[in-house]
């Protein structure tokens, strides 16, 4: 893809992370995945994925990022291993118990 065709797609909005964060993350993670491909990054270093994935990500997001802990100091350049991390702070865990509740609260 030639360099002036790359630098007119434009990068995914950033990370919103007020109302419904697990809706926006699935938002900015499709818009990223699409991103990664069109601008060939994919096949990119790992520090260099983590780098263009935390720009994009934004201020607030950022801000965030910086909270989380990771095993290594590695993962903070693992995109995969931040993607993990904000998969787990933007939707977080299954409360079963609390599902099925609700599954059994339905109406018919």
């Amino acid at each position: 893809m030639a360099a002036s065709t790359v630098n007119t797609i434009p990068a995914p909005s950033p990370l919103k992370l007020g109302g419904d964060i697990a809706a926006d993350w699935e938002r900015f993670k499709n818009e990223w995945n699409n991103n990664e491909i069109v601008v060939d990054l994919s096949d990119a270093a790992a520090k260099k994925r983590a780098a263009v994935f935390l720009a994009c990500v934004g201020t607030a997001a950022y801000g965030v990022f910086r909270t989380f802990h990771f095993d290594a100091d590695n993962d903070r350049q693992d995109v995969g291993k931040i993607i993990d991390a904000f998969e787990k702070h933007c939707i977080g865990e299954a409360d079963i118990t609390y599902e099925r509740y609700l599954f059994h609260q339905r109406m018919q």
